[in-house]
């Protein structure tokens, strides 16, 4: 697998940027495992119909109104932080493992 991030750090400010940047808007924040170029991407989803062909998804983030207004307000940064609070990597390196994504 190449090497799509230089760090944990340079990925998850551009994961939260994605995110930063659908506040207030509507979609997910994913990171998928493209399994043409074997690389980790970070993609925004606007809706429920599309996504990156043969990608699998790893993270997920919901940034539609509904995931934090109840909690939060506007507050989406919040949401943001809580969400990386929140995450269970043992789920995540999981289900990296079943993409294929650490296959030599």
């Amino acid at each position: 697998m190449a090497l799509a991030f230089s760090s944990f750090d340079v990925w998850e400010t551009e994961f939260r940027r994605i995110a930063a940047g659908l506040s207030g808007g509507s979609g997910w924040v994913v990171l998928g495992f493209n399994q043409h170029t074997r690389q980790l991407e970070n993609y925004w989803m606007p809706d429920h119909a599309h996504s990156p062909a043969a990608t699998a998804p790893i993270l997920v983030m919901d940034m539609y109104e509904h995931a934090y207004q109840m909690d939060f307000g506007a507050a989406a940064a919040k949401y943001i932080d809580a969400f990386f609070q929140n995450i269970q990597w043992d789920k995540v390196a999981t289900r990296l493992a079943a993409s294929g994504a650490t296959k030599t």
